[in-house]
């Protein structure tokens, strides 16, 4: 899988796909702290100011993720 074969979304990001993905990732990992801890409401105020969320999917699943915060 290359990543120019994915659909990339990064206007009007589907939160939940977005939660979903990061919840499985971050339930995956060794070291699950070196991502960080973020709840639904702190990602929406990250959103509205000034941070943003490419989401990349494989037909219809999101498999890939990059989340801009500001600092």
């Amino acid at each position: 899988m290359k990543l120019i074969d994915l659909k990339e979304i990064s206007e009007n990001v589907n939160l939940d796909d977005y939660t979903y993905l990061y919840s499985y990732v971050r339930d995956n990992m060794e070291h699950p702290e070196w991502l960080g801890t973020f709840e639904r409401k702190e990602i929406e105020e990250i959103l509205n100011n000034g941070g943003k969320i490419w989401l990349y999917y494989d037909k219809e699943i999101p498999v890939c993720s990059v989340f801009y915060i500001p600092a």
